[in-house]
């Protein structure tokens, strides 16, 4: 009997690069053939480990099934992410995501996919979570990026819509049940919907924005700024669109704190700077170079892409503070973001690689750029030379860390990522791990899928 290792180099290796290279792609069929092998790198690694931050969400999801409630006091010990009104206990998580993975956890247990275990924390409901709340939402916001790309500059190579963004920080949390990536999707598809006036659905989109993050008020009032100064007769249907996730977000707020106007997080147990002003409003001279280009959480160390935005910004000064700049929907609400976590008590997030509290802003200024970037051959070779750079440096935390690094480590990408790499100590995640294969076989055919999906985008992208 051949090992595995035999089978993948004389037969499956050579088998994968005949298909990436020669399978037609119908011009109907290229689109939904390129989500589904963006989703299939996004959902290499679906991380099943136990943190704070996920268990407090599958927490509150298996207490909503089961038990009908959010109350998750049985089991609290088990996260430090939590809320605490009276003597109850709570997820302080946003509520969307929450409530979308208990409909399908629902689901599984009523037609008998998934029995009921003991373990409180039930590794495939962070496994569901992580699926469509991390691997979909990176796959769609790349899929917009591209398409997004092509509709403006079709003659733009497709690598600029998909590098830039896999090699950002946003790529390192696909496959993790978080709530940053919904919220980065939907704030992008508000902000298109925005430009081209589809703005009851654009308010949709930005109430469920706000119902995966509540930072994305910051966003929304941004936007509505915008609209009451620029295009009035549409801040009417914009403030329709955004009743059902308002709807949801004060239904939670009201079932965790007793009233709909005060966040969970106001009643944070561990974490006593957010019951004021939610962390919101306090000095951080620290965070002005910690979010922008410290190798601790930088924007521009972690996505290193915008580095060409940055550049194509200064080339073009004398437009920076163009009226049409000033009400892009895209732009001035990154912006925005950006500034009011200079003031946030925990601007760092914790553990995290790179910005996580930041997760829209790449997402929108990217796109954004895309097309001004593809007018000029340098300014896409660096794009994409940026963007390779950052996705050797996600892809290497994604096989070590994970996107878990510890909030004391200034330097987490040289102090501890590098040195597991080198000692080929290779995170067990992924699902060749989980299939039986070696951490180090897993890191091998990761690396080996990206490529053959770079040769599979190609010739997908010729029809797309």
């Amino acid at each position: 009997m051949r090992s595995a290792r035999t089978v993948l180099s004389r037969d499956l290796v050579p088998f994968a690069v005949t298909m990436t290279t020669s399978f037609p792609a119908k011009p109907r069929n290229a689109r939904l053939l390129f989500f589904a092998l963006l989703l299939a790198i996004c959902s290499w690694h679906i991380e099943t480990a136990p943190d704070d931050n996920t268990v407090s969400r599958a927490l509150a999801v298996r207490a909503l099934v089961e038990e009908g409630t959010l109350e998750i006091t049985a089991h609290h010990e088990l996260t430090g992410d939590k809320a605490i009104t009276g003597d109850r206990y709570f997820s302080d998580k946003a509520p969307l995501p929450t409530f979308i993975v208990a409909g399908f956890w629902k689901c599984a247990r009523v037609i008998g996919l998934a029995d009921l275990r003991d373990d409180p924390v039930d590794a495939r409901i962070l496994l569901l979570g992580g699926f469509l709340f991390g691997s979909v939402p990176m796959a769609l916001i790349l899929l917009i990026a591209f398409i997004e790309l092509r509709r403006t500059r079709p003659e733009a190579p497709w690598l600029l819509s998909i590098v830039p963004l896999l090699g950002s920080f946003l790529f390192v949390y696909s496959g993790t049940f978080f709530n940053h990536l919904p919220a980065a999707l939907f704030a992008l598809l508000a902000a298109l919907d925005i430009r081209t006036g589809k703005h009851l659905r654009a308010g949709g989109f930005a109430g469920l924005g706000a119902a995966c993050d509540a930072a994305l008020l910051f966003v929304l009032a941004a936007w509505l700024v915008q609209l009451a100064f620029g295009r009035l007769r549409a801040l009417m249907p914009f403030l329709m669109g955004l009743v059902p996730g308002a709807a949801i977000t004060m239904a939670n707020n009201f079932a965790v704190t007793g009233s709909a106007f005060t966040f969970p997080s106001a009643h944070a147990v561990n974490y006593g700077v957010m019951r004021e002003a939610y962390g919101f409003g306090t000095w951080q001279p620290e965070a002005f170079l910690g979010l922008t280009v410290s190798a601790y959480r930088g924007l521009l160390f972690y996505a290193p892409a915008l580095i060409a935005v940055v550049i194509l910004a200064i080339a073009e000064r004398a437009r920076l503070f163009q009226r049409e700049l000033l009400f892009d929907p895209l732009v001035l609400p990154a912006i925005v973001l950006l500034l009011v976590f200079f003031t946030h008590a925990t601007w760092w997030g914790g553990w995290a690689y790179g910005p996580r509290y930041l997760t829209p802003v790449p997402a929108l200024l990217l796109v954004r750029a895309m097309p001004a970037l593809a007018k000029r051959p340098w300014h896409v070779r660096a794009a994409i030379g940026f963007g390779c750079i950052g996705l050797i440096c996600a892809v290497a935390a994604k096989l070590t860390t994970g996107h878990g690094l510890p909030t004391d480590v200034k330097d987490p990408l040289v102090s501890m990522v590098l040195p597991l790499i080198r000692e080929r100590a290779y995170y067990g995640a992924g699902w060749p791990v989980r299939a039986g294969f070696s951490p180090t076989m897993g890191a091998f055919l990761f690396c080996l899928a990206l490529v053959l999906a770079y040769f599979g985008a190609r010739r997908i992208t010729r029809t797309a």
